[in-house]
């Protein structure tokens, strides 16, 4: 039985004789030295085109070096390595990629943050053009993703999470992101590792999809049913060396490994010890580009950010029958502007946090920039240039974190801690413990902006929405916001996909360090003066506005609202327990609740998943 799949015939393929088979690659003596031990030790290997080679042997018998050696993580100590005709020394698996080598690895590689379709483009997103900018273009991801799955004839649907898939749909992923490219080989390490024998059928006939796509598979596994199921060929390592190589029809299990012992070929595992892998997966009915069965307002209603502002309007009614002080236009007003300062910083928070980072160091990063903003306006300078002052301040402070984090390779929480007390040193070094009320010929302009109205609101509010928009849009249609979400929710992976990981990371901190600038901005001209003890104590209020409003502390999770109506929430507590006559004190306990609640409900929410 056949079936043609975007110009590609499928069907039940056999076993080819080798001396059929076109040698696609040749490695010659391929020796591999880890300082004095040895993990290759002359190995030589063809891989022919469209053939399934298994390749076996016991932990530490050379199989991944011997495979990372193919797939360019590793280059040999000596020996050849030949390309269809061409020798070949690769740089890192990125060039290997590029000669059509992929590679599937034992964890698959792929986060489970991300949809499939996400993951199958992750490091090769299309964009398109939106005016000037290039975004994400999402639905011709999904049609394509969906295209390579139904050549698969795996029911994966390129919308889903792959947090919620099965070990076969996986694999699928894992699987199409190798047919994006003209790929001509792809390594398979222990695919079938771990998961259901059902799930291992959908596997083995996935690959004989790829031979009959012309694709030469390697398949690295422990399981002995699985290589004699699918394989022309066998390749048994030992202590760095080749011991067997033989085509399938002259081995079996009971002696693979013993070259001394071959079987005849008549003698072969009997039939009904064969492990059953059908070709095609019934059902193959499905709308793969259906998007979530959940409607919408169940998805609506399950989000974080809707439970937030539930709680909000639930605290906000309780505390008015309490005092009708807190229900006046007046005051409310002055909850949203509170939480507008907070809410800029719970932006810049997102994105660390999503990355996978923490920084506890905005209230320093806060100090040094309204100091910065208050030294330069105070030297008579345009307000302009005091903007632009602050705004280099919090930048070069946020990249400064990023950069030790990403590449000293020091935890984030230990950086940010140390930068906290450094920032706050500096603050007093560079103001000598004075307080800064003049502010020369910008004093009216930055007064205005940071404690004027427009339309009846603060300016500080629109800066706000702004930067929620601005997140939103970064997060969700960039490949920046797209790579952020990987290197939180899989870092390896992200490396893996060729992702510049550690120039993301410092991005993000530089990103966070520009939102801190512009909430010092907003602030000091909302006081009206400069002090070198600015944003002290505001980490706690914007890590917890951030994570309260569904940014995950591990990393992979978060948006831009609800940072923001975190920070409201965060406000509208402060502020119920004032009008309430409760002893201010008691705040750090609610939002420490609200913190564990919103952590509870997360855990919850990825158990569901």
């Amino acid at each position: 039985m056949t079936a043609k799949g975007n110009g590609v015939l499928f069907g039940n393929t056999t076993k080819v004789p080798v001396g059929a088979m076109t040698v696609l690659a040749r490695l010659e003596n391929i020796v591999k030295d880890f300082g004095a031990v040895r993990a290759l030790d002359g190995v030589t290997l063809e891989i022919n085109q469209g053939e399934i080679l298994g390749l076996m042997g016991d932990n530490g018998a050379g199989k991944s070096t011997l495979v990372k050696t193919i797939a360019g993580n590793f280059q040999p100590s000596s020996g050849s390595y030949i390309l269809e005709g061409k020798p070949v020394v690769f740089s890192g698996p990125a060039e290997a990629r590029r000669h059509g080598i992929e590679v599937v690895y034992q964890d698959l590689a792929i986060c489970d943050n991300l949809t499939a379709s996400a993951n199958v483009f992750l490091g090769r997103e299309l964009m398109r053009q939106v005016g000037p900018f290039k975004v994400l273009d999402h639905k011709r991801m999904n049609a394509r993703s969906a295209e390579i799955f139904k050549e698969l004839k795996s029911e994966t649907r390129p919308a889903d999470l792959v947090v919620r898939m099965s070990g076969g749909q996986r694999q699928a992923v894992a699987i199409a992101r190798t047919r994006l490219a003209r790929s001509k080989i792809v390594l398979m390490d222990e695919p079938t590792a771990a998961i259901s024998v059902r799930q291992v059928a959908e596997v083995l006939a996935l690959i004989r999809r790829m031979k009959a796509q012309g694709l030469s598979v390697i398949l690295i596994s422990h399981r002995m049913p699985d290589v004699f199921e699918v394989c022309d060929r066998v390749v048994v390592m030992r202590r760095g060396r080749k011991v067997a190589d033989k085509m399938i029809g002259q081995s079996s299990p009971e002696r693979v490994d013993r070259p001394d012992n071959w079987r005849d070929p008549d003698s072969l595992i009997p039939e009904k010890q064969r492990m059953s892998a059908p070709e095609e997966v019934p059902h193959m009915d499905v709308d793969l580009l259906k998007g979530s069965d959940r409607p919408l307002w169940s998805r609506v209603f399950l989000a974080q950010e809707t439970w937030i502002a539930l709680a909000i309007l639930v605290i906000g009614l309780v505390v008015s029958v309490i005092s009708a002080k807190f229900a006046t236009s007046g005051n409310l007003l002055n909850i949203f502007q509170n939480a507008c300062f907070i809410g800029i910083m719970a932006l810049g928070m997102t994105p660390v946090l999503i990355s996978g980072g923490i920084d506890i160091s905005v209230g320093s990063i806060l100090g040094m920039c309204g100091v910065t903003l208050g030294i330069v306006l105070n030297s008579d300078m345009p307000l302009a240039v005091g903007i632009l002052a602050t705004l280099a301040m919090g930048v070069a402070c946020g990249m400064v974190n990023g950069i030790i984090i990403s590449y000293v390779k020091l935890p984030p929480f230990i950086v940010t801690l140390a930068t906290l007390s450094i920032g706050r040193s500096l603050a007093l070094v560079l103001t000598n413990n004075e307080v800064f009320y003049e502010f020369g010929r910008a004093t009216n302009g930055i007064i205005a902006l940071g404690g004027g109205y427009s339309f009846g609101l603060p300016n500080v509010v629109y800066a706000l929405v702004a930067g929620v928009i601005i997140l939103h849009f970064l997060l969700t249609m960039t490949r920046w916001g797209r790579y952020l979400f990987a290197i939180g929710g899989n870092e390896a992976a992200a490396r893996l996909a060729g992702i510049p990981v550690d120039l993301i990371k410092v991005s993000a901190y530089a990103f966070n360090g520009l939102m801190v600038a512009i909430t010092a901005v907003f602030l000091v001209g909302w006081l009206g003066a400069v002090t070198n003890a600015i944003g002290t104590g505001y980490e706690l209020q914007v890590i917890a506005s951030t994570v309260i409003g569904g940014a995950s502390l591990t990393g992979g999770f978060g948006t831009a609202l609800g940072a923001a109506i975190g920070a409201i929430l965060v406000e509208v507590i402060r502020n119920a327990l004032l009008i309430a006559g409760v002893n201010p004190f008691w705040q750090g306990m609610f939002v420490g609740s609200f913190i564990l609640a919103a952590v509870l409900l997360e855990r919850i929410r990825s158990l569901r998943r």
